[in-house]
């Protein structure tokens, strides 16, 4: 169509520069050769929007060489002829020019039939044919006087006389109906691209409801995450699991979730007697197993040497009667396990085996110190746990799962975002959500990052399981070992109590392996059958999307800037959509892909 209008600006200025010199309106000597320059100009748009639109029903019927070709001819006539200035363009441009767009609109009307008959267009159709036929007759036949054939007889002249009226009355006419009959047909065309863009928005609705239903039935929790770590997406399991609503997860940052506990939480969650101790063994907050199995209260230990409060003595901790771990884990910077006899205020002898640790800043300079001890009931030489046992690597294993919150609790992620993407590499770690109702749920997260082809980070997919119920079987299995230790301690047969201890430690270690195989492979399971119906249903589909936007970007004639931003759109979406399912394949997949030699002849014929 930008040719079409091409021709009307310049030839419309020849036209009316013509009709001008005909009304004696301006000087027709200094106009001569802008004028013919503007006539020749326009009838090599109006021949060339001919050709291309013929050419839309066969492509290359007529060659773009015959334009060049016949204007070449055109004006090596008016440089030897000069009589024919304004002649030779009309007969060799104007006239065939005409019969082509006539011609090639009546063509266009025919193979649209059935979609343009429901419409009612065809009477715009064909009155711009008839229109634009009797303008190339109008304006390439009856050209002015010359004494050339045949414009010696057919001329302006000639048809004043025969009509009474100039022929630029009647070529102002047509163009006119053409105007009308153009604008018309250009709201058609409007009407097909925005019903074809409706429908390649439905199916994006479609396709986005459809992998929408997919993530949200997803048996674990789901979110979806941003490069800025703030949550785009979750599924209805996400929702009940942290007591949000859907509104109230988008956009939230993660360190939302992952918001730092008070101390005093953590240490209440610890099932055996602690307390955190300062760096000059003072007590500073203590949980409630240790003020009742010490019949005190908070007031009556807390800020009170530590040595003080289960020992009744005024000095540290000191061999030969009881060894200070503080002080053993500053000489080998390790925890170790000692037994000491706690004393009630009343004098009652409790035999615990205490274990102490560091909690650090971001910094790594120690803040205090966790202390855990635990009662056994028997004496020290029955029930020292030694390093390197089964029970102790357990203890210790405890110890600085409780110790890393403590750390969180005090200094949460510096840089969240760069912390978290190393995160995000890491597969089946366990962390803790906090829900709406500000409970610490442990969860086994598996993550999967989303990058562009060029490795930049677009956010990252996590599935997060509920190991509330795997972290009960783990106390199940501590009762185990604690009834199983006094038990053997009861026979008396200490190398039965390590040989036991280890086959323990190895039973649990196989237990928690089967367990995580099992998780796995049902997490892997889901997910890979969510993948392959994913693939089978969505990216077919996107391949059409996909089709449709390159067919309109390639045939689609208009300068409406909306309609291309919307194309777009549709393509910027669907390939968003073709990426997060390509994310969720490599998520699933489990092995390389194998090459097999495949008969593809009958896949060809299908379809063929």
């Amino acid at each position: 169509m930008w040719l079409l209008a091409g021709f009307g600006i310049a030839h419309g200025v020849n036209e009316w520069l013509d009709l001008l010199s005909h009304v004696n309106r301006a000087p027709t000597g200094m106009l001569k050769y802008p004028r013919s320059a503007l006539l020749f100009l326009s009838f090599i748009i109006f021949f060339e929007f001919g050709r291309r639109l013929i050419n839309l029903k066969q492509k290359n019927l007529i060659r773009g060489w015959i334009t060049v070709f016949i204007s070449l001819l055109t004006a090596m006539l008016i440089f030897f002829i000069r009589e024919g200035v304004n002649v030779w363009p009309r007969y060799f441009l104007c006239l065939p020019g005409g019969f082509l767009i006539a011609a090639g609109t009546i063509s266009y009307y025919q193979n649209n039939k059935n979609i343009l008959s429901t419409i009612a267009v065809k009477k715009y159709f064909y009155s711009f044919a008839i229109v634009v036929f009797a303008y190339g007759v109008l304006g390439g036949l009856v050209v002015s006087d010359a004494g050339i054939f045949p414009a010696n007889l057919i001329n302006n002249s000639w048809f004043m006389a025969r009509t009474g009226f100039p022929v630029q009355f009647f070529r102002a006419l047509c163009a006119i109906i053409m105007s009308w009959s153009v604008w018309h047909m250009l709201g058609i065309f409007n009407w097909e691209t925005s019903e074809k863009l409706k429908k390649n928005l439905n199916e994006m609705n479609s396709i986005k409801a459809y992998l929408d239903n997919i993530i949200k039935s997803i048996p674990d929790s789901l979110i979806v995450f941003d490069a800025d770590c703030k949550i785009k997406m979750v599924n209805n399991v996400a929702c009940s699991l942290l007591g949000y609503s859907e509104k109230e997860l988008i956009s939230m940052p993660i360190e939302h979730l992952l918001i730092k506990q008070k101390v005093g939480e953590i240490i209440e969650e610890i099932e055996d007697s602690a307390f955190l101790v300062s760096k000059d063994f003072k007590i500073i907050k203590a949980n409630t197993v240790f003020l009742d199995k010490m019949l005190v209260r908070p007031e009556d230990v807390i800020g009170k040497y530590c040595y003080t409060a289960t020992h009744h003595i005024d000095h540290v901790c000191q061999l030969p009667n009881d060894r200070c771990p503080i002080q053993e884990l500053s000489y080998t910077n390790r925890p170790s396990v000692a037994m000491h006899a706690h004393f009630t205020p009343e004098g009652t002898r409790k035999l615990v085996n205490v274990i102490a640790a560091p909690v650090r800043d971001d910094k790594g300079n120690i803040l205090y110190y966790l202390h855990i001890s635990r009662d056994y009931g028997v004496s020290p030489d029955e029930q020292c746990l030694s390093p390197g046992s089964a029970g102790f690597e357990f203890l210790c294993n405890e110890l600085k799962g409780f110790v890393d919150r403590l750390e969180v609790s005090t200094g949460l992620l510096k840089e969240t975002r760069e912390k978290v993407a190393m995160l995000m590499n890491l597969k089946n770690f366990e962390t803790y959500f906090h829900a709406k109702s500000k409970v610490a749920i442990p969860v086994e997260l598996s993550n999967s990052s989303i990058t562009t082809d060029s490795g930049d980070l677009l956010g990252f997919v996590c599935i997060a399981k509920d190991i509330r119920t795997k972290k009960e079987l783990r106390n199940i299995a501590e009762e185990v070992l604690v009834a199983k230790g006094v038990a053997i301690a009861e026979r008396n047969k200490a190398g039965e109590v390590e040989k036991l201890y280890a086959e323990l430690g190895k039973s649990y270690k196989k237990l928690r392996v089967a367990q995580s195989s099992l998780i796995e492979a049902e997490k892997l399971h889901s997910v890979g059958t969510l993948a392959a119906g994913v693939a089978h249903e969505v990216k077919n589909p996107l391949a059409v999307i996909f089709q449709g936007v390159d067919y309109l970007n390639a045939n689609l004639r208009s300068d409406n800037k909306n309609i291309k931003l919307m194309l777009t759109y549709i393509e910027d979406a669907a390939r968003k959509a073709d990426s997060i399912i390509r994310d969720l394949l490599d998520f699933s997949r489990l092995s390389k892909p194998e090459l097999k030699l495949s008969q593809i002849n009958p896949v060809i014929e299908k379809s063929l």
